[in-house]
């Protein structure tokens, strides 16, 4: 399965949760910088993410930590999205972060805000909690 038809199964789930809600959080697909750092010079490149404060987005990306990260691996990122991200992602504040790896059938929810990490397969409805209501049935994903 090409890794954008996941990417957009996820963000259309999310679109669609605060389309219905009338939410004022926002949900972005890569390609989108997001500047971690004060420096606005150093950044990632995530497959999507969730903002709720619109001051965080400008015409060049993300400044500062979004509220929820969502990476799909692939063989060539898969020692960055489990390592690197996460210890960047976790480090610059951003309060969730899932890593769906289609490889080992497993969906790894990082809640940062309570220091948890919960793992489930492409068979289960995940919660992401940073968007109350909102729960991903992962048995419609396209593996």
């Amino acid at each position: 399965m090409p890794a954008y038809m996941g990417e957009k199964f996820l963000f259309n789930a999310i679109w669609n949760h605060i389309q219905s809600h009338k939410g004022p959080c926002k949900v972005y697909p890569a390609p989108l910088a997001v500047y971690l750092n004060k420096d606005n010079r150093t950044y990632l490149e995530p497959d999507i993410i969730l903002v709720c404060d619109p001051d965080k987005i400008v015409e060049k990306g993300c400044i500062g930590a979004p509220d929820f990260v969502a990476e799909i691996v692939s063989p060539s990122t898969q020692s960055r999205d489990y390592l690197l991200k996460l210890n960047k992602y976790q480090d610059a504040g951003v309060s969730e972060y899932w890593i769906l790896d289609t490889n080992r059938d497993t969906i790894h929810v990082y809640d940062f805000t309570s220091d948890r990490k919960y793992t489930f397969g492409f068979n289960d409805k995940v919660a992401l909690r940073v968007l109350e209501g909102l729960e991903v049935d992962f048995s419609q994903f396209p593996l």
